[in-house]
């Protein structure tokens, strides 16, 4: 049976945003840890050269977080080499 309500189709759009936010999320997280090992960083080592603590990369490569813009700017340099 379809819900047809305003308050199902917002249900949907909601349920809709969170799968996309979900799948960028990992998305992102998968490319941080390919692009860490791409270059042959090991966690402590791609950590410092970022300016952040192992425990913030450990959380971003298991997507408990995700990097501020300020950071993903940084981030993306070493992504760039994947392409």
């Amino acid at each position: 049976m379809k819900d047809d309500s305003p308050g199902g189709r917002l249900r949907a759009a909601r349920t809709a945003k969170q799968m996309y936010l979900v799948d960028l999320e990992s998305t992102l997280r998968e490319r941080i840890i390919k692009a860490r090992l791409y270059n042959g960083y090991t966690k402590r080592e791609f950590a410092a050269l970022l300016g952040i603590s192992e425990r913030t990369l450990y959380e971003w490569e298991h997507g408990r977080r995700i990097p501020p813009e300020e950071q993903r700017v940084i981030i993306e340099r070493y992504l760039d080499t994947l392409m």
